[in-house]
């Protein structure tokens, strides 16, 4: 059971594949086309300009003049979605005077801005279309298929009928399906006809397998016989009627036949005799047609039915190494040919993506001759391998031979071969180096190409130095596993030896700079920086060693940080000295390593004598926090130097230095505080420190007419918010009472700091940037949203440690759909995009706390769909829905973006719904009924009610207010629900009620492409225009 249900999975997953391709395969012709009609309409009105110009320019006829080219591509294109629109005559002046402007022209010089819009409603009615009447067919195809090969298999297993009764039945009912699908196709139904054939193709190789296989009524050769008549008689319907779906449905059907009828014994040679004889008919059908998607579904189902055959039985003493790998080499000369016989045939250009087909193919050859092969047949792996290079290779030469201007294809193969060459090589030799000889290697060759004025051994120069710098990472590392004199020992040397190579590269790079080109010097930069880190890492490594095995761990972090510290120094005094931004940017890297070892250093417990300040982290850290002042006084003094872009970071270089001294003042202040158990003391001063430091940086940024500091004043002021926040991780010990303690005081400071902010800079707008224009009233909306944060997080607090966790739970959602409420009003009152944004994240907030009620078990007496935390998201996604109604019902307020976004977020309140249906479905079930058996069956059972129930009434809707997406969605999850009914519900169920609803389902699928077909005329209406409600 579980291997049919495994293989249906895969039948479902390679049609959904095929499914999408054809998706973008469809959409991707009508944009062609649309982009070709615009261009079409472009130069029609380009040439129509002169006409209604001349036209301006003289009295109008007394005779209604014939309408223009443009009125005539009008007319035809509206027909199918009529407006009503005025005639261009009725626009022209009345008086005579042709010298006068007409403003009232100018709309008719614009008419193909109204027709893109119909365009891309065409275009999605015929994917419409080709979804109901062509991909809904494959899949009720591929479904009835499965119920006749179940139907019979249930009658086998009962022995309802006679061997030689069951066969031809089944023959008799394929060849049945097939003369139905032709019919249907003679009627102009060609998919409907086209699914019907491989329907039926398909059931003949039930039948045939059957007749061979199970009973052994034919001999294997009549079978494969008639068996290769059904694939022939397949092709050449495929192949007459350019039905790829025929092909399609009819291999898919071959390769599930031996699935569905398995007997569970190996049939090794009868199994892949079958799969080969299938793939060859693929090949011939390839020879005609480029039919990609066959073709990955022949490779996709023979690699299945390989990989299947080999784990269930490559243990069995019917195993053989021989004959498996022969099977092996057969399907892959089938597929190395396969990509390409279209090509070679008609001599085109191969395309890039046959190639991809062909990387999988070598990749499945290698990984099954690995798995057969290796360990205990190495040299015979290899071999293959090379074999696999030789194979690619003389496929190479005759693609040279046939297809001669293909030049890129036979490069494609050669890249294979050397591809799989070089993973030969490897399997039969090992390759080892000296670090200091290819260090060495790399500036001389690199000084003898500049010599010889040769650019690709002077790229190549690399190779043996990133090899040598490899090298010190892998056979050389640990440095040091002992004690051992700092900086004078040979690991050391050995290391800094090949940064200093890397430097002697890069000072060949530059004596010999006049003959070098923009990429040597490319070259020259990068491998200067990349040898200074290299120095840098391997003196930190040696310090940090040395220290650690001296006993010294309490100078570890801070000597390193020391050391970064001064590679940031060089790297600064470099880049301004040698007008390097490349060096200017690598000290910032050094530096942020620099800060990252001081943050560690600050992780070490404290002993009780500590000196607050007079300490060596602290000394590190200020010697950091100085470099980065540095750097903005550099900035500021050597603007002659800098680029554009690096003349602003001055600013942001010294809001950086006043934050990180605030940053280091606060951790001293708050561990020194800890340590003497002043921890709630310690919690609540931080975030006034960082107000104050706020309040600082206003007054010198609004004093000194410097936006950075400005800037760096909200960035303290985020950090202030901080760690009032990080204040309510901890409990207070003992009683408290509601909105009145020190701790909600604290977080109440950076609010009131936020909405100060905003007044001094609405205030002195005179002196603010345009870019802060906006930024009062951010800052109000941020107020407003960090104290709904701050209150709900102290009521929830509160609550808990009363015990009210339901209450809390079903509390905090309603807090913040009100607030989103409140935001959404004041938005739209006052014209303000930004609060209307706020107003969604708000409701953000909310849908996370109503999901986190959802996470807790349920509460006495709680009642399906009648409960708090139901109707808590309930009343979420009405808001979401009353935000979405609110933005289109007030077009003149609301942005274009936002109406857009309000499509967008009716989608997400229908797909909410669903989701909260299912989850509050699934709950209640699972935890309510104590059998889990019955609890399974009820859950499922009962979800796949919903999703139907739900479908339909997309459906229903869509169709009532002509929402086309409505109508995809709908589809989809008809889909979903017959995929879930399929995989999920039948998995346990008796096996006759797994045939009928298979047999249901699939005559359900075809009917609704019946009608799909009978009213394909309405699937053209067009949808409402933005003047229609919705």
């Amino acid at each position: 059971m579980w291997e049919f249900i495994g293989f249906t999975a895969l039948v479902v997953s390679i049609v959904a594949v095929a499914l999408v391709n054809g998706c973008r395969s469809a959409i991707k012709r009508q944009q062609d086309r649309l982009n070709l009609l615009s261009q079409k309409l472009a130069n029609i009105e380009k040439s129509s300009d002169a006409t209604v110009e001349e036209k301006a320019l003289r009295p109008p006829p007394d005779a209604p003049a014939k309408p223009s080219a443009v009125e005539e591509l009008l007319r035809h294109r509206t027909t199918l979605a009529p407006r009503p629109a005025e005639p261009a005559r009725e626009i022209e002046p009345e008086a005579p005077d042709a010298l006068e402007p007409a403003p009232e022209e100018q709309p008719v010089q614009q008419p193909p801005e109204p027709l893109l819009p119909r365009f891309d409603r065409e275009s999605w009615a015929k994917l419409e279309e080709k979804l109901g009447k062509q991909w809904i067919t494959w899949v009720g195809a591929v479904i009835l298929f499965l119920a006749a090969g179940l139907f019979v298999k249930y009658a086998f297993d009962h022995k309802w009928l006679g061997p030689w009764a069951r066969v031809i039945l089944g023959v008799v009912a394929g060849i049945a399906v097939v003369a139905a699908g032709e019919r249907f196709i003679r009627r102009r139904m060609r998919a409907l006809g086209q699914g019907l054939i491989g329907t039926g193709l398909a059931i003949l190789y039930v039948s045939l397998y059957a007749a061979s296989g199970l009973y052994d009524l034919l001999p294997h050769s009549a079978t494969f016989a008639l068996m290769a008549l059904v694939t022939a008689g397949g092709m050449v319907l495929a192949v007459v009627h350019d039905a790829i779906a025929v092909s399609f449905l009819a291999v898919l059907g071959g390769f599930l036949t031996p699935v569905l009828l398995s007997t569970g014994q190996d049939a090794r040679d009868a199994l892949f005799s079958y799969l080969l004889l299938l793939d060859i008919g693929v090949l011939g059908v390839a020879f005609f047609k480029r039919w990609r998607a066959l073709d990955v579904l022949a490779f996709l189902g023979t690699l299945a039915l390989f990989t299947g055959w080999y784990i269930q039985f490559h243990d069995a003493p019917t195993y053989s190494m021989v004959p498996t790998l022969l099977w092996l080499a057969a399907f892959y000369v089938v597929f190395l040919v396969q990509p390409f016989v279209y090509h070679l045939r008609l001599a085109t250009p191969i395309v890039g993506e046959r190639f991809f087909l062909a990387v999988t193919n070598a990749m499945g050859m290698f990984a099954g001759a690995y798995t057969v092969l290796h360990p205990t047949h190495k040299h015979t792996l290899g071999l293959i391998t090379i074999g696999m290079s030789v194979s690619y290779l003389i496929l190479g030469t005759l693609t040279r031979r046939r297809i001669k201007s293909d030049v890129r294809a036979v490069f494609g193969f050669i890249a294979l071969s050397v591809g799989l060459l070089t993973i030969a090589v490897p399997i039969h030799l090992d390759f080892h180096g000296v670090t200091i000889a290819w260090a060495v290697k790399a500036p001389l060759l690199l000084y003898l190409a500049y010599k010889y004025d040769y650019f690709p051994v002077r790229a190549g120069c690399l190779i043996p130095l990133a090899l040598a710098a490899g090298r010190i990472f892998t056979t050389h590392w640990p440095l040091h596993s002992e004690a051992f004199t700092p900086l004078l020992n040979t690991n050391f040397g050995t290391a800094i030896f090949v940064a200093l190579a890397g430097a002697a590269y890069a000072v060949v790079h530059h004596i010999q700079k006049k003959s070098s080109t923009p990429p040597d010097r490319i070259l020259k930069i990068e491998i200067a920086i990349a040898s200074a880190f290299l120095a840098l890492i391997v003196t930190h490594i040696e310090i940090w060693q040395w220290l650690q095995l001296s006993d010294r761990e309490q100078l570890v972090r801070f000597s390193a940080a020391l050391v970064w510290v001064l590679g940031a120094a060089g790297f600064l005094a470099a880049g301004f000295k040698l007008r390097s931004e490349h060096a200017r940017t690598s000290g910032f890297i050094a530096l942020a390593i620099a800060g990252a070892l001081c943050v560690w250093g600050y992780a070490l417990p404290l002993a009780k004598d500590f000196s607050i300040v007079f300490n060596g982290r602290f000394i590190a850290s200020l010697a950091a926090i100085a470099v980065v002042f540095a750097y903005a006084v550099a900035y500021l003094r050597f603007q002659e130097i800098c680029r554009p872009a690096e003349k602003r970071l001055a600013n942001v270089l010294f809001g950086i230095g006043i934050v990180l001294s605030a940053v280091l003042s606060s951790v001293e202040s708050r561990q020194w505080l800890v340590l003497n158990d002043y921890h709630y003391a310690a919690r609540c001063l931080l975030p006034f420190l960082w107000v104050a430091g706020t309040a600082g940086s206003l007054c010198a940024g609004i004093k000194l007419r410097c936006v950075g500091l400005r800037t760096t004043g909200l960035v303290m002021l985020a950090i202030a918010g901080i760690f009032a926040a990080l204040g309510y991780r901890h409990r207070i010990s003992s009683d408290y009472l509601l909105l009145f303690n020190w701790r909600f005081i604290a977080a109440l400071a950076p609010i009131f700091m936020v909405f100060a902010h905003a007044a001094t800079l609405r205030k002195r707008h005179d002196l603010c940037e345009p870019s802060e224009k906006n930024i009062p009233e951010a800052l109000h909306g941020i107020g407003i949203l960090l104290l709904a944060i701050l209150t709900s997080w102290e009521t929830r607090i509160w609550l808990i440690a009363h015990e009210y966790h339901y209450l809390a739970r079903c509390l905090l959602p309603l807090i913040w759909t009100a607030a989103a409420a409140g935001y959404l009003a004041v938005g739209m009152k006052l014209r303000m995009t930004g609060l209307r944004i706020a107003s969604v994240a708000t409701l953000f907030v909310a849908t996370l706390f109503a999901a986190h009620a959802y996470t807790f078990d349920m509460h006495p007496g709680y009642y399906l769909y009648f409960n708090g935390r139901f109707a808590v998201a309930l009343a979420l996604l009405v808001m979401a829905f009353a935000h979405a109604f609110a933005l289109r019902s007030l077009p003149q307020i609301s942005t274009k973006d936002e109406l857009t976004f309000a499509k967008v977020l009716y989608g997400i309140v229908v797909a909410s719904l669903f989701v909260l249906l299912n989850v509050e479905t699934y709950l209640y079930f699972s935890k309510t009924i104590a059998d889990p058996e019955r609890a399974r069956w009820t859950t499922q059972m009962s979800l796949s009610i919903i999703w139907g129930a739900y479908a339909a009434a997309m459906l229903a809707v869509g169709f009532w207010r002509n929402v086309r997406l409505l109508r995809f969605s709908a589809l989809a999850l008809f889909g979903a629900t017959a995929l879930k009914l399929v995989l999920v519900d039948m998995a346990r169920v008796e096996e006759v009620y797994r045939i009928i609803s298979f047999f249901v389902l699939g005559i359900l699928m075809i009917a609704a492409s019946y009608l799909y077909h009978r009213v394909e005329k309405r699937l053209v209406t067009p949808e409402k225009t933005d003047q229609q409600p919705e």
